[in-house]
């Protein structure tokens, strides 16, 4: 993301609509036709997921995946979908979207799901049901940089993963359920506060899906981290 690009993107669309408002200049302006949208500023941000994770078990590094979806936030801590354009298999990825003639708020979360949200304090992320075995996906947090780094955000880790591997999985198998024997649940909106994570009306069944023809499987489950740091079981 270039900050010139977005100011020559804004000042073109400005510029724009001093040309309506000149070519209309004889027309009288009523109630029904004085205009009434801002300027969209198109803009592209790199989002890397930080390599070093204090959260996830066994060094996991989250790489970005065709169709991943970032919820950015603006000053007015209303959120803005941006979509991977480039990056695909790596920890940089270049996303796209428009924050709708708005600043950013210098905020962001991953997945982009109805229920992400921040309010200026507090994030709210979705940790799934159910996941394709191939696209896992474990909620973070971006914070944009500043100066020659606007429109870049590192994201870290809202919870933790169990990286989870089984051996001798008999031919056939379509998919592993995994359910929580503790009190804590693990799939839900949760909130977030940057201290600890907590969901506090969901569920403790996850299933994962599409598995490849192999004996040999790893799993990621992604849970939420607690500061009291919650003990999971699981019943596979």
């Amino acid at each position: 993301f270039k900050q010139r690009k977005m100011k020559k993107i804004y000042t073109l669309a400005a510029l724009a609509m001093v040309a309506i408002v000149a070519c209309n200049k004889l027309v009288e302006i009523t109630e029904e036709n004085i205009p009434v949208d801002e300027p969209k500023k198109d803009v592209t941000i790199m989002a890397t997921s930080a390599s070093e994770t204090k959260t996830t078990v066994d060094g996991l590094q989250v790489k970005w995946s065709s169709g991943d979806h970032i919820a950015v936030f603006d000053a007015d801590n209303d959120k803005h979908d941006f979509s991977l354009d480039d990056g695909a298999g790596t920890t940089t990825g270049k996303f796209s979207g428009s924050l709708s003639g708005k600043n950013s708020g210098g905020w962001a979360v991953y997945p982009f799901t109805t229920n992400a949200a921040f309010d200026g304090n507090e994030f709210h992320v979705d940790y799934a049901t159910t996941y394709s075995y191939d696209a896992v996906t474990v909620p973070m947090y971006g914070s944009e940089g500043t100066g020659a780094n606007a429109g870049k955000y590192e994201f870290e880790h809202v919870g933790g993963a169990f990286k989870i591997q089984y051996t001798n999985v008999p031919a056939g198998t379509d998919s592993f359920v995994f359910t929580s024997t503790g009190d804590d649940f693990m799939t839900g909106t949760a909130t977030f506060d940057l201290t600890d994570s907590a969901i506090s009306d969901g569920g403790k069944v996850v299933t994962v899906t599409n598995l490849p023809s192999s004996t040999s499987l790893t799993f990621i489950i992604p849970v939420p981290a607690t500061a009291t740091g919650t003990a999971y079981t699981f019943n596979v």
